[in-house]
């Protein structure tokens, strides 16, 4: 897991992923699933943003999947 470091707004949020080159363009990134740490909950509370602000303001253009 990356923590988010600042607001995640409509169409981006940052996230540290560290010095390490573990992360590559076109990896598959996950906002949210329900392990602990990266539930909307815990997510909300990392980067001091509603659960909210972080489900029904993200750009509509970004895939969704839910299971």
């Amino acid at each position: 897991l990356y923590p988010v470091i600042a607001t995640v707004s409509a169409s981006h949020s940052i996230i540290e992923i560290g010095a390490e080159e573990k992360v590559r363009i076109g990896d598959v990134a996950s906002l949210f699933d329900a392990q602990s740490g990266s539930r909307p909950e815990d997510v909300s509370e990392a980067c001091g943003a509603s659960v909210y602000d972080l489900t029904m303001h993200l750009n509509p253009l970004l895939p969704r999947r839910i299971v």
